[in-house]
Parts: C-alpha cells; sequence; structure tokens
C-alpha cells in the first residue's frame, strides 16, 4: 500500500468530492508524502538562517526492528495513531480507527483549516485514518516486530475507510470550506462498482500503480490527474532542482521557499507532532 491508495485514490476521492483539481491534487500529495518525507539533514541559506526539517519516516526500517524509540517518535504520530484505550502501555499504543484519539485528532485537524497549512495538513489525516484502518490493531511495533505486522488490508476495510474519506470530504469539508470546491460532490455509488478492480492488494505494487495511471490517462472515471506523482517535486520547486539536501550547498532564501507547498507540508507536519506530543498523547499516558 503507497501511491495506489495513498495518491491516485485520495485524488479521485477528493475530485470526485467536488474539490479543485489543485486541492485535491494538494491533499493526494501530502497523503503520500508523509511516506517519502525521510530527511531530516539542515538546510542552509545563503543569508546565513538554516532550517531543521522534521520527517515523518524512515527509508531504512530495519530501525524499526532495533531502536523502540524510533517506532515510538514516528509510526505512533503520523502512521499507526494510538487508540489510547486499555490499561497497558502496550495496549494503549494499539491501533483503532474509531478511537476516541483519533475522534480528537479529526477535530483538531477541522479546526485548522484555517491555517495556511489546513490543505497539507488535511493529506496528512488522510494518511493517518488509512494507516490506522488498514492496521487495526498494530501492536507489534512496541516488540520490535514490524516485519511481522498484521496487516487487515482487505476489501471490506478499504471500503470502510473510502465512505469514511469521503463523507469527510463532502460533508465535513465543504460545510467548512466550500470555497475549496468548484462542482457538486458525486454519489460514491455511481463510482464504487469501478474501484473494485484498482484495489486488487493480491496484485504487485507495480501493477496497482499501473493501472491506476492508465485510469487517469483514459478517463476511465471521467477524471484527468492534475500532476503526476514525484516524491522530489514539492522539494525541487521550494529550493532547486537537487536529488538531495547538500551540507555544502547555500540555497536562497525567498518567497518562494517560504510560500513553498514543502514547506506548507513541514509547518503542518510539526503541527501536528507539537499537538500528539505535548497535548493529546499525555492525556492517554502515551510519551513519545
Amino acid at each position: 500500500m503507497k501511491t495506489d491508495l495513498h495518491f491516485y485514490l485520495i485524488y479521485l476521492l477528493a475530485v470526485k468530492s467536488g474539490l479543485t483539481p489543485q486541492n485535491a491534487f494538494t491533499i493526494a500529495y501530502s497523503a503520500e508524502y508523509i511516506d517519502d518525507n525521510t530527511s531530516k539533514k539542515t538546510i542552509h541559506f545563503s543569508d546565513g538562517t538554516d532550517y531543521e526539517p522534521t520527517r515523518s519516516a524512515y527509508r531504512d526500517l530495519s530501525l524499526l526492528l532495533t531502536k523502540k524509540d524510533k517506532t515510538l517518535e514516528i509510526y505512533l504520530p503520523f502512521h499507526f495513531f494510538p487508540s489510547g484505550e486499555g490499561e497497558t502501555f502496550q495496549e494503549r499504543v494499539k491501533s483503532h480507527a474509531h478511537s476516541e484519539m483519533m475522534r480528537l485528532l479529526k477535530r483538531f485537524v477541522l479546526t485548522n483549516l484555517d491555517q495556511e497549512f489546513g490543505l497539507y495538513y488535511l493529506g496528512i489525516y488522510v494518511h493517518i485514518l488509512i494507516d490506522t484502518f488498514i492496521h487495526e490493531e498494530v501492536s507489534e511495533l512496541m516488540e520490535n516486530k514490524y516485519r511481522r505486522m498484521k496487516t487487515d488490508m482487505d476489501l471490506v476495510s478499504i471500503r470502510n475507510f473510502i465512505f469514511e474519506i469521503y463523507h469527510l470530504f463532502c460533508h465535513d469539508i465543504r460545510y467548512l470550506k466550500p470555497e475549496w470546491f468548484d462542482t457538486p460532490s458525486e454519489e460514491l455509488d455511481l463510482f464504487y462498482g469501478q474501484l473494485d478492480d484498482f484495489l486488487r492488494i493480491d496484485l504487485p505494487m507495480y501493477e496497482r500503480v499501473e493501472r491506476w495511471q492508465e485510469a487517469y490517462a483514459n478517463k476511465i472515471f471521467g477524471v484527468s490527474l492534475h500532476h503526476e506523482y514525484d516524491s522530489k517535486l514539492w522539494f525541487k520547486e521550494a529550493l532547486g532542482d537537487r536529488d538531495t539536501y547538500s551540507l555544502s550547498k547555500l540555497y536562497n532564501h525567498g518567497s518562494e521557499f517560504d510560500h513553498s507547498d514543502w514547506l506548507l507540508f513541514q509547518r503542518a507536519i510539526k503541527y501536528h507532532l507539537d499537538f500528539c506530543q505535548h497535548e493529546l498523547f499525555p492525556k492517554y499516558g502515551i510519551l513519545i
């Protein structure tokens, strides 16, 4: 599960909900970029200022097998959201999509839609919601058993989160931010039947991605893709056409960076992490 659900499916649901293609792309890109935002190297500017990025994933999953603190600081707030339910810490970090903690997170995200990074935070929340639905009751992370982690990725669980996200877009978001929409929402049932062939979790990832790309190219859902996913796109637009951060390169610090998609995404994940670490998690005895 990667770009097939986090990007292609979310973009489709957002556009079908009536969101503008640009806003749909921002949400879907943010939802996928959570998995690709793996660097925390300091960015140095020619004016003498620095910027410290916050990462939301690791390139090397072996870290999760040996370092419990790495698991806590990344996978609890950004991927398998804890339920806070139970007497022991092990029980409280199990993920439940309909837990009180998830409801409080949703409320917090909705109250921050007016922030400049509101759309980006919405995409981050959607990613968390998908991961939590599909990895229901995950706690093996706490026992360094990442490779044996249970995945409840069947058609029923996928359809459940599709309904949840579509309702979020069509009702909650449309009511709070009507200016983000340019068309009426469609009935979910009208394209639900078409989705089954694109939710084949038994197929290799590359085949699932190819199916989505062909669907958009041929407008099978009546929707064109605003822009193909490129994990380096936002960083390149913010700081230049480089594949990796360079410790020796000094970047220009201009308005392009200050209002870039990449920086707004960074602001959103920092805001989210601060809320989780200092407000929400401690209420349920979860300290990271």
